[in-house]
């Protein structure tokens, strides 16, 4: 059962090694030695999954996503650290179920909601059952965890990372799964998380070259299919220029009529 210096240790025979035996043992004690290793779980460009946890759990990893596993006796810890995914979670009163995303940790017992990792942000789309949230939880200039706060099926939340604020709106269900159809539905987001999505469906990198440009906010459909069409029409769209050099597109602020009026005149 145990190593035979360990066994050696406990009988007396090897003093030096008495206290490292008795570390393992109060390791194994708590509940240490049962937990398991790490399991990564990625996609590819424009690449879904359907993934069954060793608890019932099922998890649809959306493209180009990245999340690692951690179960043990106690707990049941995942971290989404790139992409989108959904959760439909199995009912263990005696494991929470937590999944952390950029700086937030959401909690759920026997529930389903959608978590996407966009540039500056994540959005949680609670679809059935309660998840408590935890806003900055991973900040370090903070002494402890923020308290937690909860979400109902309907509620979808955007956590904002550059001023750690969560901000609440009413779920629409059809938009919020549809990148599960490879159809992505924006509500008023800025490019730069509109860009981070579609950089998931697309083997261009596209870049934004102008700060200005992240900022400026995008409503409607892109269907991954036409992706390039959409950006064929984004100048029209937008006030931005877009150009392909080197198998990247890049954004940038195009001049208003006064810059480029004066721009003319230098000529």
């Amino acid at each position: 059962m145990f190593p035979c210096w360990l066994g050696d240790a406990l009988r007396g025979r090897s003093p030096k090694l008495a206290s490292v035996a008795l570390v393992l043992l109060i390791l194994i004690a708590f509940g240490f030695g049962t937990m398991s290793a790490g399991t990564l779980y990625e996609t590819g460009v424009a690449e879904h999954r359907r993934v069954v946890l060793q608890d019932g759990s099922v998890v649809y990893l959306g493209a180009a996503s990245r999340l690692e596993v951690i179960y043990s006796a106690k707990s049941r810890r995942l971290v989404l650290s790139d992409g989108e995914a959904y959760f439909t979670v199995a009912k263990d009163e005696h494991r929470p179920f937590t999944v952390e995303s950029g700086l937030i940790e959401v909690r759920a017992v026997g529930t389903a909601f959608n978590l996407r990792h966009g540039a500056e942000s994540v959005i949680v789309s609670v679809i059935e059952g309660v998840v408590e949230i935890f806003p900055d939880t991973l900040h370090r200039s903070r002494p402890s965890p923020s308290k937690p706060v909860q979400f109902v099926a309907g509620d979808q939340v955007n956590f904002t990372e550059s001023d750690a604020t969560l901000r609440v709106e009413k779920l629409d269900r059809t938009q919020a799964l549809a990148w599960q159809r490879d159809v992505l539905i924006f509500s008023g987001e800025p490019l730069r998380d509109v860009i981070a999505s579609i950089n998931r469906y697309t083997t261009y990198d596209v870049v934004i070259e102008d700060p200005a440009v992240r900022a400026i906010r995008f409503s409607g459909t892109i269907h991954r299919v036409n992706i390039d069409q959409w950006f064929e029409a984004a100048p029209q769209l937008f006030p931005i220029e877009v150009q392909r050099q080197d198998g990247r597109i890049l954004l940038f602020s195009r001049p208003s009529d006064e810059e480029e009026a004066g721009l003319r005149m230098q000529e």
